[in-house]
């Protein structure tokens, strides 16, 4: 048991609730295998399932924290960024093929006009056409895990991290 109190909590925001547009933002904390773990992600609302991309980012890290934290703290920061973004993109691959409906209306046969502008925005990159599905799914997303004294934070997009100790 850690010395740890773990509490999160989310709600949408009034231009959200004004424009009636779901909560895009997630949070998950867990305690498990003696590894307490907190991940908060905002999804990006230029992009359709953002609410799906950070909802699977959260569950996602909180969990390969809580398994697997001793591994990944002894790499180095390069093999953790590899390590966790081929993972994310196998979660969200995975997500993605459960729930084949979500995407449909934004393949490049039903909505063309997104589908080539995602394109143009990435001329140049081969093979492009197939992340195109995960793109839909953006979201940022912060994380903090600890385990024995040892800690872990990262950081994709924008957001910070920080520590309150002595009203500091």
């Amino acid at each position: 048991m850690s010395n740890w109190i773990l509490h999160s909590a989310k709600t949408i925001g009034r231009d959200h609730v004004r424009s009636n547009m779901v909560c895009q933002d997630d949070v998950k904390t867990l305690e498990k295998n003696g590894v307490s773990v907190i991940a908060l992600s905002d999804g990006c609302g230029s992009e359709p399932f953002s609410e799906h991309g950070s909802f699977v980012t959260v569950d996602f890290l909180c969990n390969v924290f809580a398994d697997n934290f001793d591994e990944i703290f002894e790499k180095d920061v390069e093999d953790i960024k590899k390590y966790l973004h081929s993972k994310l993109v196998e979660k969200l691959s995975e997500y993605i093929l459960n729930n084949k409906g979500l995407v449909q209306a934004y393949n490049k046969k039903n909505n063309p006009e997104h589908f080539n502008k995602f394109v143009a925005a990435w001329k140049g990159f081969e093979g492009v056409e197939n992340f195109y599905p995960l793109t839909l799914f953006a979201a940022t997303v912060q994380v903090v895990a600890t385990k024995d004294g040892k800690t872990v934070i990262g950081r994709l997009g924008d957001g910070f991290i920080g520590e309150v100790a002595d009203n500091k």
